[in-house]
């Protein structure tokens, strides 16, 4: 995913919001247009999207990556009800702060983030991709084969 530069809502840039819409929210869609197409034709299939803790609460200064994130958990919830019939199911995963190149790049621009990020998690870290990896890969298999229309929260109690 991306977003936009940090910014109070009135600040935006247009463009950025645009930005931030287009890639999260519209990338998704036409992902998942194409994707449960061809899983109608095979008779199943899982999707799982990667969404945000920042798509479920307000977060200052990060609006239109939020309004995008909030919006692909929605459109989840909607394709999964629309397609379960067919055997498809369809999840989101909502991660808190992940060790990625996104939060290693806000961490060297502003060496208080790493504090400031940490101070919102209960459990004092930032989370480790692969914990991700796992949920992705459980959301995937046979094993989660009652489950559609979920969203899954990895936040280290962020959003408790």
């Amino acid at each position: 995913g991306s977003g936009h530069p940090p910014a109070p809502v009135a600040s935006i840039d247009t463009a950025a919001w645009r930005r931030a819409i287009d890639i999260v929210l519209t990338g998704t869609w036409l992902c998942m247009k194409h994707e449960i197409r061809q899983m109608v034709k095979q008779g199943s299939g899982s999707i799982v999207n990667v969404a945000s803790t920042v798509g479920m609460k307000g977060w200052p200064y990060l609006a239109g990556y939020g309004a995008a994130k909030a919006g692909m958990i929605h459109l989840t919830r909607t394709a999964a009800i629309e397609t379960a019939k067919q055997g498809i199911r369809i999840n989101a995963i909502s991660p808190g702060p992940v060790a990625t190149e996104m939060v290693a790049s806000a961490v060297r621009d502003s060496p208080d983030v790493e504090q400031q990020i940490l101070a919102t998690v209960p459990m004092g870290r930032i989370s480790e991709p692969e914990e991700t990896i796992e949920l992705v890969l459980w959301l995937s298999s046979d094993k989660a084969s009652y489950v559609t229309g979920a969203n899954y929260v990895l936040d280290g109690g962020q959003t408790a």
